[in-house]
């Protein structure tokens, strides 16, 4: 290589040199500088949506602040809970353990029907699942321990 380069002329010596360095700004352009820029186009496009999400957050969040200020303990009770759940094709056998707290057993029931409740449940009722127990009972049914709470 070095031969090579030894056997070309100092013009040539020098067109190499030049078309060797443009070749690396060249990449360095593509591969580096324009994908940068390009980036940084999109980010700046998509910063006054971003804000305007930001603010919305802000609010939501506000407002759910001031919801659960106003939010006081809703009363529930097991009787209650069957109901609910009897509207969802369930019959659980619930039993009142103290401080709000319900344990609910349900056996064979549709796992869609029982999720559907206990979401029905955690949105009017303000209970939550604190643990669960669940096995397999078929296909798409289960049995159920849960012990729901505030």
């Amino acid at each position: 290589m070095n031969d090579y380069w030894q056997s070309r002329t100092p013009r040539e010596r020098l067109l190499l040199r030049a078309a060797a360095a443009s070749l690396v700004l060249a990449l360095l352009w593509l591969l580096v500088l324009e994908p940068l820029r390009v980036a940084g186009n999109k980010a700046e496009r998509a910063l006054p949506a971003l804000h305007r999400q930001a603010a919305e957050m802000r609010l939501l969040a506000a407002e759910t602040r001031q919801l659960q200020a106003h939010a006081g303990p809703v009363a529930v009770s097991a009787t209650d809970l069957e109901k609910g759940a009897g509207h969802f094709g369930l019959a659980p056998a619930i039993t009142p353990q103290g401080e709000g707290r319900f344990a609910v057993r349900l056996q064979g029931v549709s796992l869609t029907a029982l999720l559907d409740w206990l979401g029905h449940v955690q949105r009017e009722s303000h209970l939550f699942v604190w643990q669960a127990r669940l096995r397999a009972a078929g296909e798409g049914r289960v049995e159920a321990q849960l012990v729901l709470a505030p």
